[in-house]
C-alpha cells in the first residue's frame, strides 16, 4: 500500500513509523531480525474493494505513507495479478539479503541461522481473477513448483463467494460490504476445500485456516471434514482470540445485551456483555474479560482444533483479546435466527461504537522495558488468560497446539507488552514471569481443572517457537511433485 508503482515501493526491510502504532511497521524484516525470529508466516492478501472506497481509508492515505493511487486500484477483479506482484515484492526483498533470510517450501530447507519464511494465502479473493475462479487458480498455484503455501484462509473481512464471514471491521463499519450476508459454506467453498486438501494436485495438502469464517461457516466446515473423512488433516486458526463461552444458543443469549433488526430487516446489530476471565486480585481499575464477538473461537472449537492436531495462533491485538471495550457486531438476519438466537430489544441507547485508540502512543525504538508502558501488565494478563482458557477447554495437550499468530502488520492495536516482533524476547521473558501468577488465580476459580503448567520456561518457549517448528516438521515436509 506504499506505492502504486512497483519499482518505487519500499522493500520489506523498511520500517514505516510516521503514523500511529496500528499502521506503523510491526513485522518488517528488520524487526524480525532484531526479534530473533527464525520461522514466520508471510500472509498474502490483496486489498478488498470496500477498503479502497472508504472515506476514512482515503483520509488516512492523505495523511500517511499510504499511496492514494494504490488505494484506488480497481480490486475485485484481477486480484491474482496483485497477489503475484506482492509475491515478487517479497522475493526481491529476500534476494537483497540472502545471508539473512530465505523462503522455504519444505521443512528440510530450514536454516536455523536465518529468518525462514513460509507463505500463506489470506482470503480466497486474493487469488481470483474473477469472482468464481479462485478454485481454478488454486489448482495452478499448487502445481507451480516455485511456490508452496502452508494454508488458505477461506474468506477475509468482506463478502466473498466461499462462505459468509464474521464481522470484524469497526472504524469503517458503515460500509455494508463489511456486514455478513448469507449462511455457511457454499458449494464453491466446498470445492475450494477439496482442491486445497487434494494431495494429487501439486503433491501436497494445503491446510484450511478458519479465521474470518462466520460461526455458521465454521460449524459447517467441521461437519464437512467429518463427512469427507478429513479428520486426520489438521485445522489452522491462524490469528485468533477466544470468546470465553460456549456456542450453545442459551449461553450466547446470556451475553447478549441488545439485539435489534436494522437495515430494512436484513441485518441484526448485537451489543454484547463481555464474559469474565481470570481476575487479578487487588485491582480496582480493570477486569480480565473476553471479547465475545463471533470472530473469536468458542469453547467447543478449541477442543475440535486441538483434537485435529491443528495449530492455534494467539493474536496480539488487545481488542480481540478482550482488554478494551467491545463495539457492536453485525449478523445476517436469517443467519442470526438460524443460530437459535433471539432478538433482544432495549430502551437503552446503543453504546457508542469506537476503536478506543485514545491511548495509542508513539513508542521510542529504544524502549527497554515494555512492561512500564501504560496498561502493558493488563494486556499481558489478558494474553495469559487466553492461554489458560485454551487448556481449560481442551486439556493439558493444548500446550502443544498453541503458537503466536500475532497478526502484526494486520492493522492491529498491539498489546502494549509487545508492539512489534522486535519485542518477542521481552514477551517470552514476561510471559514466563506472569503465567504462574495467573495460574494461581485460575486454580482458585477452577480447582478441578488440570492446567498442566509444570515447566513454564519450556512451555512458553514452545508457544513462542517449538510448537510451530514441530508442526511444520510434521505437515510441511512433502515436496511438490515435479
Amino acid at each position: 500500500m506504499s506505492n502504486d508503482v512497483e519499482s518505487e515501493r519500499g522493500d520489506c526491510w523498511k520500517i514505516y513509523d510516521d503514523f500511529v502504532n496500528v499502521v506503523d511497521s510491526q513485522g518488517s524484516l528488520t524487526q524480525c531480525e532484531k526479534g530473533n525470529v527464525k520461522i514466520g508466516v508471510a500472509s498474502f492478501i490483496t486489498l478488498e474493494p470496500p477498503y479502497a472506497t472508504s472515506f476514512l481509508v482515503q483520509l488516512a492515505a492523505g495523511l500517511s505513507f499510504f499511496d492514494k493511487d494504490m488505494m484506488n486500484r480497481p480490486t475485485g477483479s484481477g486480484d491474482l495479478q496483485y497477489f503475484k506482484e506482492e509475491l515478487a515484492h517479497l522475493e526481491a526483498s529476500v534476494a537483497a539479503k540472502p545471508d539473512k533470510i530465505k523462503i522455504i517450501k519444505d521443512f528440510s530447507e530450514l536454516d536455523e541461522n536465518k529468518i525462514n519464511l513460509i507463505l500463506s494465502i489470506e482470503g480466497a479473493h486474493s487469488i481470483a481473477s474473477n469472482e468464481h475462479n479462485a478454485e481454478e487458480n488454486l489448482r495452478v498455484l499448487k502445481q507451480d513448483k516455485k511456490y508452496r503455501f502452508l494454508y488458505l484462509t477461506m474468506v477475509h473481512q468482506t463478502r466473498y463467494a466461499t462462505c459468509n464471514h464474521a464481522f470484524s471491521v469497526k472504524l469503517i463499519a458503515g460500509n455494508e460490504q463489511f456486514w455478513p450476508k448469507g449462511q455457511g459454506l457454499t458449494p464453491f467453498g466446498k470445492d475450494l476445500i477439496n482442491t486445497a486438501y487434494d494431495k494429487s494436485i501439486g503433491g501436497y495438502q494445503l491446510l484450511i485456516d478458519i479465521k474470518h469464517m462466520s460461526i455458521t461457516s465454521r460449524k459447517e466446515f467441521y461437519q464437512y471434514r467429518i463427512d469427507q473423512q478429513h479428520q486426520n488433516i489438521p485445522i489452522i486458526a491462524s490469528h485468533v482470540g477466544f470468546t470465553g463461552i460456549s456456542w450453545k444458543p442459551e449461553k450466547l443469549m446470556e451475553h447478549i445485551d441488545k439485539a435489534e433488526v436494522i437495515n430494512s430487516d436484513q441485518h441484526v446489530r448485537v451489543q454484547w456483555k463481555k464474559p469474565k476471565g481470570i481476575q487479578k486480585p487487588f485491582t480496582l481499575f480493570w477486569d480480565c474479560e473476553f471479547n465475545p464477538w463471533s470472530l473469536n473461537l468458542y469453547d467447543e472449537e478449541i477442543k475440535i482444533i486441538v483434537d485435529s492436531g491443528g495449530l492455534i495462533g494467539l493474536i496480539l491485538d488487545r481488542r480481540v483479546l478482550g482488554a478494551q471495550k467491545v463495539s457492536s457486531e453485525f449478523f445476517d438476519h436469517q443467519n442470526y435466527l438460524a443460530l437459535g438466537l433471539k432478538l433482544k430489544r432495549s430502551k437503552e441507547e446503543w453504546a457508542e461504537d469506537q476503536e478506543n485508540e485514545d491511548q495509542e502512543t508513539k513508542y521510542d525504538e529504544g524502549q527497554k522495558d515494555p512492561m512500564k508502558r501504560l496498561d502493558a501488565p493488563k494486556h499481558l494478563w489478558h494474553l495469559c488468560n487466553q492461554i489458560l482458557h485454551a487448556v481449560k477447554c481442551a486439556g493439558p495437550k493444548a500446550w502443544d497446539h498453541l503458537t503466536l499468530g500475532s497478526d502484526f502488520d494486520g492493522l492491529i492495536a498491539a498489546i502494549k507488552a509487545c508492539i512489534s516482533v522486535e519485542e518477542y524476547p521481552f514477551l517470552e521473558k514476561n510471559l514466563i514471569e506472569m503465567l504462574p501468577e495467573v495460574l494461581k488465580q485460575a486454580q482458585k476459580a477452577h480447582p478441578d481443572v488440570d492446567f498442566g503448567l509444570n515447566d513454564v520456561a519450556t512451555q512458553v518457549k514452545n508457544i513462542m517457537y517449538n510448537n510451530g517448528r514441530q508442526f511444520i516438521k510434521k505437515h510441511f515436509t512433502e515436496q511438490p511433485q515435479a
